[in-house]
């Protein structure tokens, strides 16, 4: 009866750690949105108006260098997320959420060094919302 049991409570674990990878992976890829949807702050004269990554102007270019590498990288970690989920290596598998956190990380800390208050928090929340996930680890 043990063995049934413990077999139950494995399944159990593959089937959380998949529902959990499934949504980081889906989480680092909808990062990718920040190209498209109008949450940068871009100054125009008096007023700030509300641009995508893409129609970004009048930034200095290190700056764009950092937005377009830390969302490519953390997209391409959903898409590996996504792609490589039942693969088995030990080192993806103790790599994959860590690596997906600390890029999380450095999102919310560049936006939040850059003062673009509306990409800092849309990154934050994605934190929050993948701390939870960690926080409700078997």
């Amino acid at each position: 009866r043990s063995l049934v049991g413990s077999e139950m409570c494995i399944r159990d674990s593959q089937k959380t750690q998949h529902m959990r990878d499934l949504v980081f992976g889906l989480i680092d890829c909808s990062v990718g949105m920040l190209f498209f949807i109008p949450l940068f702050g871009q100054q125009g004269g008096e007023i700030i108006r509300q641009v995508s990554l893409l129609s970004l102007q009048e930034t200095p270019l290190f700056i764009k260098v950092a937005y377009f590498a830390i969302i490519l990288l953390t997209v391409a970690c959903g898409i590996a997320t996504l792609a490589l989920q039942n693969y088995s290596s030990i080192i993806w598998i103790k790599t994959k959420t860590i690596l997906s956190m600390i890029l999380t990380i450095i999102s919310v800390v560049i936006f939040i060094a850059s003062l673009q208050p509306y990409v800092a928090f849309f990154t934050f929340v994605l934190l929050i919302i993948k701390g939870a996930l960690l926080l409700k680890r078997p």
